[in-house]
């Protein structure tokens, strides 16, 4: 697959639960009346999380924004079903790459904490995909593959950026610098 068809795969799924949920719930409301009462709070807390990733990836992989901080991050990760916890200030698309690029290793779990332009990444479980770390040493793959769309996106914008990165991995830790 080439890079936007991936990247349409990835948003279509990410956001398909949520909708999906929201359909339900007014399928619910209007088969049971008595659901009625219940209905607000499924609908605020599918709203949210949608919101959330909506405007994570749009500040991802859209155009520059202004509104890229912290709390971007932390409302996504709400959105997540494993406990990530995120520290450090970002303010630019380059910090998020990094940070989205870094979530890739704690999915199951963990900690990311940023400062001066390096990503630490903390977990008992981390996740190494090959491919993730032979893009990481700048060795793009022939193709796009869903799993690598961030680190993928991350050497694009360190490109972009006439930056490079140097990664390091030991027991349950992975630091990510950007040069």
């Amino acid at each position: 697959m080439n890079f936007s068809e991936c990247l349409t795969v990835k948003l279509s799924h990410d956001l398909a639960g949520g909708i999906g949920a929201l359909s339900s719930t007014v399928d619910l409301m209007n088969l049971d009346p008595s659901f009625v009462n219940e209905a607000p709070q499924m609908l605020k807390q599918n709203t949210d999380m949608l919101m959330a990733r909506l405007k994570y990836y749009r500040a991802l992989f859209g155009t520059q924004t202004k509104s890229i901080d912290k709390g971007l991050i932390l409302d996504y990760l709400k959105t997540l079903g494993p406990k990530i916890s995120f520290s450090g200030e970002i303010n630019t698309r380059l910090e998020l790459s990094l940070v989205a690029c870094g979530l890739q290793f704690v999915m199951a779990g963990g900690e990311i904490l940023y400062s001066d332009n390096t990503l630490t990444i903390l977990s008992n479980d981390l996740i190494l995909n090959n491919n993730i770390l032979e893009i990481l040493s700048n060795n793009p793959p022939a193709s796009s593959d869903i799993q690598t769309l961030e680190a993928e996106w991350l050497m694009h914008q360190l490109n972009q950026e006439n930056h490079t990165l140097k990664w390091t991995h030991e027991d349950n830790k992975i630091k990510l610098e950007i040069i």
